[in-house]
């Protein structure tokens, strides 16, 4: 009898909160509630752990655009199932090239979540030495990004913000020394701002830091146009 009770009673509470008009305050499932989150340290430190995943996701372009150009893989003849591949071997880059156009989407989707966490980091309430390495993070992964769009297409359309579809469409191509100076920019202003630590303790092994900005920053200068 008990039971049947507070079985009662619970339903009147569930059917109360149910009639609110917060009950019925739904966000859109196929967007990112940004006034939600990038407030906290723990927020930005979860979205920079996004921002390194999408690294994770990038072998592809090292495997295929890369060695397949290089004298360590080559294929004789394509097959059914391995077009793709003979054309980036044969240095023909066709917009139907099912391996460039993933590796095209991945690259804009990191540079994509860099943006998120550098266009809300300046205005974080959070201590100062962490906003200041999550920020050199997120500018260091972007000017990989970039680094390695260069390396594959040459100039390619550079955001510094988050912009719509619409926007996106506007933006032009870069030139060569346009994206010299935006993936350098990035670099410089890690290395002269010092957002970066020189080292980090067990617990965040394999974080970027200061050596790894300057490392690439000398790589951007060996292919200076």
């Amino acid at each position: 009898m008990r039971i049947v009770k507070y079985m009662a009673a619970l339903a009147v509470v569930i059917g109360a909160s149910a009639c609110s008009e917060s009950f019925f305050d739904l966000k859109p499932d196929n967007e990112v509630v940004v006034d939600q989150t990038y407030k906290t340290a723990k927020d930005f430190d979860i979205a920079i752990m996004g921002c390194y995943a999408k690294l994770q996701t990038q072998n592809s372009y090292y495997l295929e655009c890369c060695e397949y150009r290089s004298d360590n893989l080559y294929l004789n003849a394509p097959t059914s199932g391995t077009q793709d591949r003979y054309d980036i071997d044969q240095f023909k880059d066709v917009a139907t090239n099912g391996i460039l156009e993933d590796c095209w989407a991945n690259f804009n989707n990191g540079v994509y979540r860099c943006n998120m966490v550098l266009d809300r980091i300046d205005a974080a309430a959070i201590d100062e030495s962490l906003k200041a390495q999550y920020k050199g993070e997120a500018l260091f992964i972007r000017a990989y990004t970039y680094f390695n769009m260069y390396r594959a297409w040459g100039g390619v359309p550079t955001t510094s913000k988050v912009v719509t579809v619409s926007e996106a469409l506007k933006v032009g191509r870069s030139s060569n020394e346009q994206m010299f100076d935006f993936i350098a920019g990035d670099l410089k202003a890690i290395i002269e701002g010092g957002l970066l630590p020189k080292t980090y303790g067990n617990a965040d092994l394999g974080r970027a830091t200061e050596g790894a900005a300057k490392a690439l920053l000398a790589k951007v200068y060996l292919v200076d146009p």
